[in-house]
């Protein structure tokens, strides 16, 4: 058997394309770079509800939503995805989104999911500890009961610092002293 050592000298870490490379190919190769084969965005969500009325897409759909994944990053990710599919255009899926959200969400409601996150929420920056000890309760359970478990070691009270994030406000990549 030949030994092939051109193997080894894949670097696996440099397989992304080049910057510009994308430039130098033929237009009108990847589907969403050819017209939509859905133009209206009443067929768009026709087409969409009939995908999501799969038992095996409405299932896992319905689990992510218990889990506590939001309605509107499930539907993002759907029509991301048949927009690459060349499915519809972007307009159309921007369009077809917030009848998708009311949708998916009348759904899980009927399904009885209870505590349904519609929209993605930016979290307020100024939180007290106490919110911010119940937001890593619900979103990070591993890292709250390590935290927990530390204070009941050491005999130390979870210091207020441990969770306060630097409000250090940067105006670039270059950090400026604070020293006048």
């Amino acid at each position: 058997m030949k030994n092939d050592n051109n193997l080894l000298k894949l670097d696996l870490l440099n397989t992304q394309p080049i910057p510009g490379e994308s430039f130098t190919q033929e237009p009108g190769l990847r589907p969403y770079e050819k017209p939509a084969k859905i133009t209206r965005p009443d067929d768009a969500l026709g087409f969409m509800l009939q995908m999501l009325s799969s038992p095996k897409i409405e299932e896992d759909m319905f689990e992510l939503l218990d889990v506590g994944i939001s309605v509107e990053t499930i539907v993002s990710a759907f029509v991301l995805n048949a927009f690459t599919e060349g499915v519809f255009s972007p307009d159309v899926a921007e369009l077809i989104k917030q009848p998708l959200i009311q949708i998916i969400t009348s759904r899980a409601s009927e399904q009885g999911i209870e505590d349904i996150k519609v929209l993605n929420t930016d979290t307020p920056k100024n939180m007290d500890v106490e919110d911010k000890f119940e937001m890593m309760k619900s979103l990070n359970p591993s890292k709250f009961n390590r935290l927990m478990s530390s204070d009941d070691d050491d005999g130390m009270d979870v210091d207020e610092d441990m969770l306060e994030e630097e409000d250090v406000e940067s105006e670039g990549f270059i950090e400026r002293r604070n020293e006048i």
